[in-house]
């Protein structure tokens, strides 16, 4: 089928206002849990710019061992293999929105190797999304070793 430019152009337009209307139509709810498979997902594919698109400048990530990264220091783990994910699994996941603030509550099973040493954990987890600037950000993690 061959369109001519006027029709391409509407075609597009068409095109980009159904899939805004999708992203505007999910509920907070739906946009946290997305991004939080978008940031399981970054972590095994030690995925940078995904990492610091999702992360608040400001975050505190405290992991189940009690240290404590800031963003920079997280994200250098993941980059240069000290934190090694290899696969997330979220067995559960609550998320409650007030306003611009979102808390997830979940359980999840990390298969991973930190310092050369191999971890098969189960997580309790907390965090918490913070809106800035119109985005989404995760701000705060904190988990415990079931």
């Amino acid at each position: 089928m061959i369109f001519d430019k006027p029709s391409r152009i509407l075609l597009t337009l068409v095109v980009v206002f159904s899939s805004l209307q999708l992203v505007l139509a999910q509920s907070p709810q739906e946009q946290i849990s997305q991004l939080e498979k978008k940031r399981f997902t970054a972590m095994v594919d030690a995925d940078e710019k995904t990492l610091q698109s999702l992360l608040s400048d400001q975050l505190s990530y405290t992991h189940s061992d009690g240290k404590v990264d800031n963003k920079a220091g997280y994200i250098a783990s993941v980059m240069n293999g000290t934190m090694d994910y290899q696969e997330i699994a979220v067995l559960e996941e609550k998320i409650t929105v007030i306003q611009k603030t979102a808390v997830v509550s979940g359980k999840a099973k990390v298969r991973a190797v930190r310092n050369g040493q191999p971890l098969n954990l189960t997580l309790r987890y907390t965090d918490v999304y913070v809106r800035e600037q119109g985005k989404w950000h995760m701000l705060a993690w904190q988990s415990l070793k079931l």
